[in-house]
């Protein structure tokens, strides 16, 4: 979008500057201009801020990365690292790329569920001393399957609690328990648990008012349209008092 911009910007500084001297012609194209700025330019640092704040996982205690995650290891008694029953913590997901599949989950039913590659995570994932077989275990079981699309933002934040699976005697998010937990399978004996919509929240969506500053087309195309009116009026009037004069 902002190459667009610039370019577009310069398109219409050239087409000014050739174009014939209309009345309001300038005001126009400055109006033209800043108002392809607004949500060209702003609304994409606006969703960028909001990543950002999330990505920095460093300045919130209750929320983990990817490799803060994966980099903890097995302790007995918790879920992983020092995670024990009834913690409740964030995990940020940059979902840059997102699968939509079609599988056979628990109630060996066809549920529609959007799997996170975790791409942008495999030079992480694949590095064995940054990262626990137990951690890389626990992304995939639990983590890698959502509910709905994150497709419309820039990344997800998953907001779980740790809970006691009394079935299993197991430490488990409170939505993979085998008594209320929903669970699909890639293939036979490979399940993986769904994250539900409400532990979901979807980060970085496009700003809802970014069209609306496109709104300030209508008064540039306004003001040209008047001086091209005005500029035809005086061309008449001019070849009108030609006329008379010959006359």
């Amino acid at each position: 979008p902002i190459i667009f911009f610039v370019i577009l910007t310069t398109l219409l500084i050239i087409i000014s500057i050739f174009t014939p001297d209309i009345s309001f012609k300038i005001p126009a194209v400055l109006l033209l201009i800043f108002t392809l700025i607004i949500p060209i330019l702003i609304a994409p640092i606006i969703s960028y801020v909001q990543v950002n704040q999330s990505q920095n996982t460093d300045s919130d205690p209750s929320t983990y990365s990817i490799a803060d995650l994966i980099g903890m290891q097995t302790q007995q008694g918790s879920f992983i690292g020092d995670l024990m029953p009834e913690d409740n913590f964030n995990l940020w997901i940059d979902n840059s790329y997102v699968y939509k599949k079609s599988l056979e989950n628990s109630s060996e039913e066809q549920q529609l569920v959007y799997g996170l590659g975790f791409e942008n995570y495999r030079e992480l994932i694949e590095n064995e001393i940054d990262s626990s077989k137990h951690g890389r275990m626990i992304l995939q079981l639990y983590f890698s399957m959502l509910e709905i699309d994150p497709s419309k933002g820039s990344g997800v934040m998953l907001n779980i609690t740790l809970v006691n699976d009394s079935a299993i005697n197991q430490i488990v998010p409170d939505f993979a328990t085998l008594k209320n937990g929903n669970k699909v399978f890639i293939k036979e004996g490979n399940p993986r648990w769904v994250v539900p919509e409400e532990s979901i929240t979807i980060i970085g969506e496009k700003v809802s008012w970014r069209l609306y500053p496109l709104l300030g087309l209508l008064p540039s195309l306004g003001l040209l349209s008047y001086g091209i009116y005005i500029e035809y009026a005086n061309y008449r009037l001019e070849n009108e008092d030609e006329y008379l004069d010959v006359d």
